[in-house]
């Protein structure tokens, strides 16, 4: 018999959730640990998309909630590793 397969939560958030989530951790200072399991979000989840954004973006007060939603959307795809350039 085999084992069940295991199914990732990190696929099933919702993109509006996630920057909420980020909002909160980098413009109200919140800790991660805390907003992760405020919106049922896995932790290293949400350490990978803040580290996305803050590389991405210098200054998250003055992003639109459009461009973020659409940054984060776009890196919730994965790619390949051998159609990496």
């Amino acid at each position: 018999m085999s084992p069940p397969k295991q199914t990732s939560s990190a696929e099933n958030f919702d993109c509006g959730t996630m920057i909420k989530a980020i909002k909160q951790c980098l413009l109200e200072k919140l800790p991660i640990k805390s907003t992760a399991a405020a919106y049922l979000i896995p932790r290293s989840t949400l350490q990978f998309y803040l580290k996305k954004v803050t590389t991405a973006f210098a200054d998250i007060e003055g992003v639109n909630d459009d461009v973020l939603l659409d940054f984060v959307s776009e890196s919730k795809k994965r790619v390949p590793s051998n159609q990496v350039n």
